[in-house]
């Protein structure tokens, strides 16, 4: 029997996955059980209940933190576990808060259990940095210091975004060090990336730019509006949601955490398009939009046209 606990989501999931990979490679019948969604009993019933054909199996409770009121049932099974039956609490509390073994059901799971601490890095002492350096020796390549560094401040503190943003850089990677070209070409857009330039373009409020751009795009492939359409609303949404975060009284760093950018990128990026729009326009541009979207996908009249309308009102 296993406890996972501590506040950092993406420590007690690989630990969950690797979990989940070894006994299922071993034959183990396996079930998740939510304990957000369901009442104490059907957890009791799942851990001491045997399987059709009676081999053994993993139970898995992810959300144990959000288990209502007090738990006599399940508290009385950790005092008695089944034989055939592994099970894994997934523990989740943020960090300063009250921690679980002061609870009656904690103190019987850290009592019983094997306990697995999954603590969040600090970024203040570059424990991200080292994180995607380990990681990336763990996969037989060589990280640089800066690079690392690199990798962190583009993608932000998540360590799902930061995994996978890792995995591509690696993937990019054809020597056993990873070189600066691979950072580039993995995490930079670059100019010739004219679509993602025009969504930019568009937050800069640069009509005359905008156009020109469409212009260069349909000379490459006049079968592009709905690509268009897609990078423009994604780009509105983000500068709707940041928008909203800055009203709700969020500074730029923690407005970036929410949208897994990284501090600068929004402060030198994001902020000065905000400063040219304010919210109710870029909700009306966004219900705009929808409408394009609509039109390029069924109607017959012609994207191009369609497109330079939607900048014009959008921009004048």
């Amino acid at each position: 029997m296993s406890l996972l606990k501590g506040a950092e989501p993406y420590f007690r999931y690989r630990i969950i996955k690797s979990v989940r990979e070894h006994y299922k490679v071993r034959g183990y019948a396996i079930e998740t059980i939510d304990a957000s969604k369901v009442k104490e009993r059907a957890i009791v019933d799942a851990l001491d209940t045997s399987t059709l054909f009676g081999s053994d199996k993993l139970v898995i409770i992810i959300n144990t933190e959000k288990l209502k009121g007090k738990v006599p049932n399940l508290t009385k099974y950790l005092e008695d576990p089944s034989d055939s039956t592994i099970a894994v609490f997934d523990y989740a509390f943020p960090p300063r808060k009250k921690d679980p073994a002061l609870t009656p059901l904690g103190k019987a799971l850290v009592a019983k259990a094997y306990t697995y601490e999954s603590n969040p890095l600090n970024p203040y002492k570059r424990e991200q940095d080292k994180w995607l350096i380990e990681e990336a020796a763990a996969q037989g390549k060589t990280l640089p210091d800066g690079f690392a560094r690199a990798i962190h401040l583009n993608t932000g503190e998540s360590l799902f975004a930061l995994h996978n943003a890792l995995r591509k850089v690696l993937l990019h990677a054809d020597g056993d060090v990873v070189e600066k070209a691979d950072l580039i070409a993995v995490l930079t857009r670059t100019a010739t990336n004219q679509t993602y330039e025009l969504s930019e373009t568009f937050g800069a409020r640069d009509l005359k730019k905008c156009l020109k751009l469409l212009d260069a795009l349909w000379h490459q492939d006049d079968k592009q509006a709905v690509l268009i359409t897609k990078t423009l609303q994604n780009h509105i949404e983000k500068l709707i949601r940041a928008k909203s975060l800055l009203s709700y009284g969020l500074d730029s760093r923690d407005a970036a955490k929410v949208l897994n950018m990284s501090p600068w990128l929004f402060k030198e990026k994001l902020e000065p398009q905000l400063k040219r729009f304010k919210l109710s326009a870029l909700l009306d541009t966004y219900d705009r939009l929808c409408e394009v979207d609509i039109l390029v996908k069924g109607s017959g009249l012609s994207h191009r046209a369609i497109l330079e309308s939607f900048f014009v009102r959008s921009l004048t």
